[in-house]
């Protein structure tokens, strides 16, 4: 297997047009850019993942990449992919379920190549520019801002990303990191694996990118489910209000999230640095913030 290196990214654009006074635009995404490599090292194909919510990007992005592994290129395909099916196992009924904002676009050579939900279509203009015009994503966003220019729309475009998830996988060894953005602190834990069964050649990235994805849906559920914990508890919202019955899916969900993590340790040999999270300690934590917050609304 050839090394597999990534990162995941959280991003900001605001859009401000010149001498209009008008409020800039703002385009919020997070981006998976993917490249489909062969066992020769070869970049086979390049696809990128944008959406809405950073714990789908990451998923579907791996169940981009395991379908390449099994049966190749994902494009131009005598059958082509179900893009709807990789995407209703990659987002989780939780999700779309609740969600009504939830949005995803698969981006291949620049055009999009699938899409669920609505997004911003600054964000084509941008996949546009880094596929034809530069080897350096920072360097599409000028080439965005000539392209508006020329157009007789002239503005200013900023950028405002954060890394959010990294991967580096090897053939033995593998490791992810996680970059968490609290109100107050930016808290990041990492977690690396290790074949543990000899038979098995090497590691599959694509169970290290389920592993997070995993993680990161855990992380916010417990936030959810804590915070709604007290408002129920305050009599805020009822168990069979669309806030409660979201929080009975949320705690269903968490349990899948987590029997994913399960399957990924009895996989691998697994360490935490500096531990795993725990989502149950994450939900009592989310009560105890939920509950300052409340109470001091409330006087």
């Amino acid at each position: 297997m050839t090394d597999f290196s990534s990162s995941v990214l959280r991003e900001k654009f605001t859009i401000t047009e010149a001498d209009t006074g008008a409020r800039p635009i703002v385009a919020l995404s997070n981006r998976f850019g993917l490249n489909l490599i062969d066992s020769e090292g070869r970049i086979v194909e390049r696809v990128v993942v944008r959406g809405q919510m950073l714990h789908t990007v990451v998923r579907l992005a791996g169940s981009i990449l395991q379908t390449f592994q099994r049966t190749g290129p994902i494009m131009n395909r005598q059958i082509p992919v179900n893009w709807d099916q990789l995407w209703d196992s990659a987002a989780g009924h939780h999700e779309r379920q609740f969600n009504r904002d939830l949005w995803v676009a698969v981006y291949h050579n620049g055009r999009i190549a699938w899409q669920s939900g609505t997004h911003h279509s600054f964000l084509d203009v941008v996949e546009q520019c880094e596929s034809k015009h530069s080897r350096n994503y920072e360097d599409s966003l000028r080439v965005a801002e000539d392209m508006f220019n020329k157009a007789g729309h002239p503005v200013t475009i900023t950028h405002d990303a954060n890394v959010a998830v990294t991967f580096q996988i090897g053939e033995h060894s593998g490791k992810c990191g996680v970059i968490l953005r609290g109100a107050r602190k930016t808290t990041t834990f990492s977690f690396s694996g290790e074949k543990t069964d000899p038979a098995q050649k090497s590691l599959n990235p694509a169970h290290f990118i389920s592993a997070a994805a995993a993680f990161l849906e855990g992380i916010q559920l417990s936030f959810l489910i804590g915070t709604n914990n007290e408002k129920m508890r305050l009599g805020m919202i009822t168990p069979y209000s669309e806030e409660g019955l979201m929080t009975t899916s949320a705690r269903t969900r968490m349990i899948e999230t987590a029997g994913t993590l399960s399957t990924f340790e009895n996989m691998h040999d697994v360490h935490y640095r500096p531990e795993k999270p725990n989502f149950t300690e994450l939900v009592t934590s989310a009560e105890a913030v939920a509950r300052k917050k409340l109470e001091s609304v409330e006087n």
